[in-house]
């Protein structure tokens, strides 16, 4: 009964189509074992989701593992390859198990991924990864790996709250910049260029992929 309720839950929140590509591509990709170990996250070493109360929104983003769909991350992927982005350091924010920062370890120079949970280094054996809490990031010193690159693309599959997310996207101002945000509201900021947009049947479902380019070169 719970599977069927959250399959029901996804295709009133994607739409009958889209959740189909969506099924396709994890039953595709959970047979490359190389994704295989993206798929899953071991919450019998991760005590710090055991008193969660999902009920209680003000927690709802300190939940178990739950990682970026493959279908998304293609979608995203077509985009970056019209792109000449190999000189782009990229961040995913709330990286998990590293699902997303291997998908794209191939595309850019530097690829990263910054979570609070630090048992997620298992996963990083071969990549980078920031132990840091994304709500305290106040400033690029705190990000001491990065503070030196100049171009970033900056990921964020909804790790925290929105406004939280539009504060870290700010510290970035002064760097050239692709955003790229899932399941976050549209950032209306006159800093930031829309370059691309999909809905799905749940509006708040949605990809988005920004730059600050504009902005950022009227202030160099």
């Amino acid at each position: 009964m719970k599977l069927l309720k959250i399959i029901f839950l996804n295709i009133d929140n994607y739409g009958v189509i889209e959740y189909i590509k969506m099924f396709f591509y994890e039953i595709f990709y959970l047979f490359n074992s190389d994704y295989r170990k993206h798929f899953f996250h071991d919450e019998s070493v991760t005590n710090a989701y055991e008193e969660i109360d999902l009920n209680d929104q003000s927690l709802i983003f300190d939940g178990s593992y739950n990682p970026t769909p493959i279908y998304h991350l293609k979608i995203i992927e077509k985009f970056i390859e019209k792109k000449n982005l190999s000189n782009f350091t990229f961040i995913d924010f709330g990286c998990g198990a590293g699902r997303v920062t291997f998908f794209f370890r191939k595309m850019f120079k530097k690829i990263i991924g910054i979570d609070f949970n630090f048992k997620y280094k298992k996963y990083f054996k071969d990549q980078i990864i920031i132990i840091r809490d994304l709500r305290k990031i106040n400033s690029l010193n705190d990000l001491s790996l990065i503070k030196n690159d100049g171009n970033f693309v900056l990921f964020f599959y909804r790790p925290i709250e929105d406004n939280s997310i539009f504060k870290i996207i700010e510290l970035f101002k002064n760097k050239k910049c692709y955003i790229i945000t899932i399941n976050v509201k549209k950032n209306n900021s006159s800093k930031l260029s829309i370059l691309y947009e999909k809905y799905f049947s749940d509006k708040k479902r949605n990809i988005l992929i920004y730059s600050n380019f504009w902005f950022c070169e009227q202030n160099f």
